[in-house]
């Protein structure tokens, strides 16, 4: 996924699956790795992503007001006080994504693209029109999903519409990990949810209550210092960025007692 101006959609299609706190984070620890990297809000209507990067209160435009005249790109793009490198492109609140036509979005990630190593995309959640927006101006995805078999196969059919819009580079994450359910059987382990998304692994979260913290007081989790979910965020972005960076080893589990799909015939 490595390369200047890589333009990548973060999505789910379940929401609750802790897509934007990923987003936050990943894009937090690729500009730590010395990366120029630029997010933007995909949830026209549900804007969030400010708000885990604790830019709640740098926010005087949007997308929209540029697509309206009413400011430049420039002035609706923002830079994080503290995080250096990183910048925001934040979502209108008060339109709807059918209100914003595809070729317009994509012309905004083209001109953002050279100005940037990594342009992050925050899909909403669902795979409606919001998803297309998205998608179509990503060349490659990052899906989320958690170990729940709802999530799993919201990521499968995630997965294949991404195909279907001709973007073949995608990698899973599993966050929120769990590894006391895994090994009990309780959840499904890392290689059945792979198989079930049908997605090669990018990195596990480990289930983290500073992540909830960090939300609830607006803090970017990269600024908490060394938690088990920072971690794996800068693993993943070093991964990203084309570092090798082993994947933790599988989870040794018992017999599982999830139930998979059944494979059509």
């Amino acid at each position: 996924m490595s390369g200047i101006g890589q333009s990548i959609v973060v999505t789910s299609g379940k929401g609750g699956t802790g897509k934007t706190t990923c987003t936050a984070a990943i894009a937090s620890c690729l500009a730590g790795l010395g990366r120029r990297v630029l997010v933007i809000d995909g949830d026209i209507g549900l804007r969030n992503l400010d708000l885990v990067l604790g830019m709640n209160e740098q926010v005087p435009f949007d997308y929209n007001d540029v697509i309206q005249g009413r400011c430049t790109l420039n002035d609706a793009i923002v830079s994080h006080r503290k995080i250096k490198r990183l910048s925001l492109l934040a979502a209108p609140m008060s339109i709807m994504p059918g209100d914003i036509e595809p070729q317009v979005f994509r012309a905004i990630m083209r001109a953002v693209k050279p100005f940037y190593d990594y342009v992050l995309i925050d899909c909403a959640a669902g795979l409606d029109t919001a998803f297309q927006l998205a998608a179509g101006a990503a060349e490659s995805a990052i899906l989320v999903a958690n170990t729940e078999l709802v999530s799993l196969r919201d990521a499968a059919r995630t997965h294949q519409l991404l195909r279907e819009m001709n973007i073949t580079d995608c990698r899973l994450i599993i966050n929120r990990l769990r590894p006391h359910q895994i090994k009990a059987g309780e959840a499904a382990n890392i290689d059945e949810a792979m198989d079930i998304a049908g997605l090669p692994l990018l990195g596990l979260v480990p289930e983290d209550e500073t992540v909830i913290a960090c939300a609830n007081h607006t803090t970017p989790l990269v600024l908490q210092g060394k938690t088990a979910a920072g971690l794996a965020f800068l693993n993943i972005a070093k991964r990203i960025d084309g570092q090798t960076v082993q994947l933790p080893k599988k989870i040794k589990s018992s017999p599982s007692r999830f139930v998979m799909p059944k494979k059509k015939d």
